[in-house]
């Protein structure tokens, strides 16, 4: 994704309104579901936006994104990435302390579980890992679909046993992705409602775009915000 500086980041959350009707054209699939044995009536406005990445910058640019898409005048919205730096580890002892100060009703946690990337010219595609958390220990993990964890904390969030793995990223003009998120309430973590986006062949301003959209409009589709 993008890498941009905060400023930059800021700056281009307008400019990227003009891609919707772009990515709009390109094929969108958005599943989701309440979680069984959940009560269905939740509703929250104090959110916090998480991406499940080690890479800075397209974590913000993502963050940053859906906050401003579930931020109303009765909903506040807070990227992760204004509270935490490059250098501050992304785990549940790095965001508890954020969620009671800023008396947080519900997390909303991302992670990118899909990527294919496609050269257009020639007609060869190739499908390369992204930077991820690689588990190495037991943790807590939830049932599919939509969640694919099964290593990690509270809230869908890395714990201090889970190691960063990089391999190398493929470039194209055309990218398609899966991305899961899931919403936690913060009460005792539990895991509310769960989003999956399916965005295909559109470049990556596009599906920053689409998947963004995705997930705050069916959270309000469904009720889980005002």
């Amino acid at each position: 994704m993008l890498c941009l500086s905060r400023r930059k980041r800021l700056a281009i959350l307008p400019g990227l309104a003009l891609l919707a009707s772009c990515a709009a054209e390109r094929p969108v699939t958005v599943e989701s579901m309440w979680i069984e044995g959940v009560t269905r009536d939740q509703q929250f406005d104090n959110l916090l936006i998480i991406a499940v990445t080690p890479n800075y910058n397209p974590r913000c640019n993502y963050e940053i994104l859906v906050a401003s898409f579930l931020r109303t005048d009765g909903v506040t919205a807070t990227a992760s990435c204004s509270h935490l730096d490059s250098t501050d580890p992304l785990t549940v002892d790095t965001v508890r302390p954020i969620v009671a100060e800023l008396d947080i009703d519900a997390v909303l946690v991302s992670e990118l579980i899909g990527r294919d990337d496609e050269i257009v010219e020639g007609g060869s595609s190739e499908q390369r890992g992204e930077a991820y958390y690689k588990p190495i220990g037991y943790g807590y993990g939830y049932p599919r679909p939509y969640y694919y964890g099964g290593y990690y904390g509270a809230f869908g969030l890395p714990v201090t046993y889970v190691k960063f793995t990089a391999e190398q990223s493929a470039f194209g003009l055309e990218t398609s992705v899966v991305v899961a998120s899931n919403l936690f309430e913060t009460n005792d973590a539990q895991r509310v409602f769960s989003v999956q986006v399916t965005a295909e062949k559109q470049t990556m301003d596009q599906v920053l775009h689409s998947v963004s959209t995705g997930v705050a409009d069916r959270l309000r589709r469904d009720g889980l915000v005002p």
